[in-house]
């Protein structure tokens, strides 16, 4: 009798062990094939032409091209975020873009500048201008200004300047 419990319980481990790997596999595989999903699922729109597009950036030029035919792309979405994206600089523009009457998209001149390199946007609490590699923004008390590897922060009474990523001076006031 002490055998068959035994064997009994033996046989019940290991099926219980089959069981929880089985399900562990099964879980795997769905976070696989979820992973998968999502890599899949992250593409972009054109905005202008409503396809979907596969994009490249090339950060000399700054500029957004479609990989099918090497075009820049001016106004994208982002799929994934539901965020429209002005491919001169990759800046997210939602809500400071109007439909032309020819069906187009172009910026809401009420609310952005762009002069050749330079993008200025004036919201209602903050002011957005770049200029090449030069990066301004201005909200309340916030201040950031970023040109190339260097970014200075002013947040009321506290100063910073970064060098490649690396805080080289702190100040506070």
């Amino acid at each position: 009798m002490k055998r068959i419990k035994q064997v009994v319980a033996i046989a019940a481990s290991v099926m219980v062990f089959a069981a929880c790997q089985d399900t562990n596999d099964n879980q795997d595989q769905d976070r696989i094939a979820n992973e998968n999903a999502e890599v899949k699922n992250t593409h972009y729109v054109d905005l202008n032409t409503g396809a979907p597009v596969d994009l490249y950036y090339d950060a000399d030029s700054r500029t957004t091209y479609n990989r099918d035919n090497d075009r820049p792309v001016e106004f994208y979405i982002n799929t994934n975020t539901g965020d429209t994206v002005y491919g001169k600089g990759r800046f997210v523009v939602n809500g400071y873009l109007i439909r032309e009457d020819d069906g187009s998209f172009s910026f809401d001149d009420t609310k952005v500048k762009v002069d050749g390199d330079e993008l200025k946007i004036k919201g209602e609490d903050f002011k957005l201008k770049i200029d090449g590699d030069e990066m301004k923004f201005k909200n309340g008390d916030y201040k950031e200004k970023r040109d190339g590897d260097e970014v200075k922060i002013k947040d009321g009474d506290k100063k910073i300047k970064k060098e490649k990523g690396e805080p080289t001076k702190v100040k506070e006031d």
